[in-house]
């Protein structure tokens, strides 16, 4: 009798990435409960096990997810914006025009697009330079949205950079009842804000969220 699996994919190359670099040109991987349970070639695994869901990788390649090992967060909202003169304008929207809700959006739009290319884990910058740690609400919403999607994703905190002017003064903007209201931070308040994400989430989402 076959053994049950979730998912049987077939039919692909089969790239297994291990020491030995081994490949399978008709391969197949066995997928239960979230996990690889066997991957080989296609005629072995179809006749040990059986699965209400085949996907058929003809001419496709089954491969371990990619790692896209540098972003910025809030970039993936505005990668069009270019202003003839000024430049591209980041650090004064993501200082005087965004919201934690904006830092969602942006951040699910970040993880949906890695995760189209392949990309299964990620980095992206939220602190330092030029996006935001002026409150923690902004690292935290980025950390609910990559969990919500699925991928894996390491966000690095911290202050902004006190050597690359991106802002002209240390204010953030933050919409308060029906409008905006610009509020100081220091160096130190980025500091207490990046710990405070450290803490809620780091190793969040069963391990999947990292905070660096």
């Amino acid at each position: 009798m076959k053994e049950k699996v979730d998912i049987l994919i077939k039919g692909g190359t089969l790239l297994t990435m291990d020491m030995n670099g081994t490949m399978y040109d008709d391969g197949a991987i066995a997928v239960s409960d979230g996990r690889i349970v066997e991957v080989g070639k296609s005629t072995v695994l179809e006749s040990k096990f059986s699965s209400e869901k085949v996907i058929n990788a003809k001419r496709k390649a089954i491969m371990p997810g990619l790692i896209d090992t540098y972003g910025h967060s809030g970039h993936g909202l505005i990668g069009g914006f270019h202003h003839p003169r000024h430049g591209w304008p980041a650090g004064k929207i993501y200082w005087e025009a965004t919201t934690d809700k904006w830092w969602y959006a942006e951040a699910q739009l970040a993880a949906l697009e890695r995760l189209r290319f392949g990309v299964t884990t990620g980095s992206s910058i939220v602190g330092s330079t030029p996006a935001r740690t002026d409150s923690p609400i902004f690292g935290i919403r980025n950390a609910e949205a990559y969990a919500k999607v699925g991928t894996k994703i390491v966000l690095g905190v911290g202050p902004p950079d006190l050597f690359i002017l991106h802002i002209k003064e240390w204010k953030g903007s933050f919409y308060e009842n029906g409008e905006w209201v610009r509020k100081d931070f220091t160096y130190e308040d980025a500091l207490r804000n990046s710990i405070e994400i450290i803490e809620k989430w780091h190793l969040g989402a069963e391990g999947r969220v990292r905070i660096a």
